[in-house]
């Protein structure tokens, strides 16, 4: 139909596909995507499932596997897939090796579990290492895929201070962190940082 977007056309033409039998893992995995994008996450899990009987040493497989149990819920098997998922990558990729600590640390604030999230996220900036050297005012530089990460581990502990009502910490973090938001934030993780700053002014 015409009124379809393509994301829903594309979801209609590979359920036909599907249909007819799964053996193709990239419809598998295109279809899983969609569905994700579509915040239809109890099918994507279903297909990421497949996927990973499927794909068993494919970080990216556990990690997709990962975000739709977290969609879902069903934090202590996101944890053991990110985990997986961890397992599987190089130790020289430290940037998705940190990202990973990063996203098992939110399944533990997910469950309550605030010690154990800032103990991942510290895990999380000491893969990353010292900053990189080069220009610091310059975000076409590599350096920038850095900062980016750097500043999602002080985004993520800021936001569990914030919910513990750690306001001193909150506030020294914010402090910390600004001028890497000033040179190197993404605007999402500007307007991040903006309302956590606004957040903990207001409660203290």
């Amino acid at each position: 139909p015409l009124d379809l977007t393509q994301d829903e056309f594309d979801r209609q033409f590979f359920d036909r596909i599907l249909s007819y039998g799964d053996s193709n893992t990239d419809v598998l995995r295109r279809q899983a995507e969609l569905h994700s994008r579509a915040n239809d996450h109890i099918s994507a899990l279903r297909l990421d499932r497949r996927l990973a009987e499927r794909c068993p040493d494919d970080p990216v497989v556990f990690y997709n596997l990962a975000c739709s149990l977290s969609m879902t819920g069903r934090h202590e098997e996101a944890r053991a897939a990110f985990e997986s998922a961890l397992a599987k990558v190089e130790a020289d990729e430290r940037l998705y090796r940190s990202h990973l600590f990063v996203k098992i640390g939110n399944t533990r604030w997910g469950q309550g579990q605030y010690d154990q999230a800032l103990q991942a996220y510290d895990r999380a900036e000491s893969i990353l290492g010292t900053e990189p050297a080069g220009p610091v005012t310059d975000n076409d530089q590599p350096t920038s895929g850095w900062w980016q990460h750097w500043l999602d581990v002080q985004y993520w502990r800021i936001f569990v201070y914030y919910f513990l009502g750690r306001w001193h910490e909150t506030a020294q973090l914010i402090e910390r962190a600004g001028p890497a938001v000033e040179l190197h934030g993404t605007p999402v993780q500007r307007a991040w940082f903006i309302a956590g700053h606004l957040g903990s002014v207001m409660r203290r």
